[in-house]
């Protein structure tokens, strides 16, 4: 077991948040000094509740504090079958703006942002997210009779491609897209998908990154 593998990580996770070895105990949930043994003793071995408490503080996905505790061999990337290069991997993190079905006034312009991870072993360099709605996926309920609503009523995307930047891994990225909001109250949905340097999707067989918003008016 490669303890000092995850210490060294975890420490170097703590300073990137600014996060103390204290504060990581306190909202991991344990005491510091089963913190202090945890981060100090290389024969300590956490148990499972404590690691994914750790990784909710850290705000990395459990599997990555595991990898790192087994030294990469024991616990396969779960990403990998549906990745176009092996040892690829993606996670999502959180929705930091605009989580599921928030509402969004008609017509107006945001900044849709999501947190992903390199869970991989395969630094990320010259990656794009590019929009793949082919047309709207709109839910609306029309009474008999009332015409369905017309084909721009979905989000619009200020641009089809956002850059994401340089990511080494097991690191964290920000993707950070503007949508613009339809100027008819509805649920509407905007799909992304990750693509490498020659426009070719990098995970074609896994789920992507999508915002859904209610569009209202006020």
């Amino acid at each position: 077991m490669r303890i000092y593998d995850f210490q060294e990580y975890v420490k170097a996770r703590c300073k990137e948040l600014d996060l103390s070895i204290s504060e990581l105990a306190r909202q991991s949930n344990v005491s510091r000094q089963a913190m202090h043994k945890i981060m100090n003793d290389y024969t300590a071995s956490p148990r499972l509740a404590t690691i994914v408490s750790m990784a909710h503080a850290l705000k990395v996905t459990p599997i990555h504090l595991f990898r790192n505790l087994l030294n990469h061999t024991e616990l396969p990337n779960y990403t990998s079958d549906g990745a176009k290069i092996k040892g690829d991997g993606s996670s999502f993190i959180a929705d930091v703006t605009y989580p599921d079905n928030s509402n969004v006034p008609v017509n107006q312009t945001f900044i849709k942002i999501w947190q992903i991870q390199n869970v991989g072993d395969i630094d990320w360099e010259d990656r794009q997210f590019i929009c793949v709605d082919v047309q709207p996926i709109i839910n609306v309920d029309l009474p008999e009779g009332v015409k369905p609503p017309p084909s721009s009523l979905g989000l619009k995307s200020t641009a089809t491609t956002y850059p994401i930047p340089f990511t080494k891994s097991g690191a964290i990225a920000q993707i950070v897209v503007e949508l613009t909001a339809p100027a008819h109250p509805c649920s509407v949905f905007s799909y992304w998908k990750m693509i490498d340097a020659e426009g070719e999707f990098c995970f074609p067989n896994l789920v992507g990154l999508y915002c859904h918003v209610n569009v209202i008016a006020i």
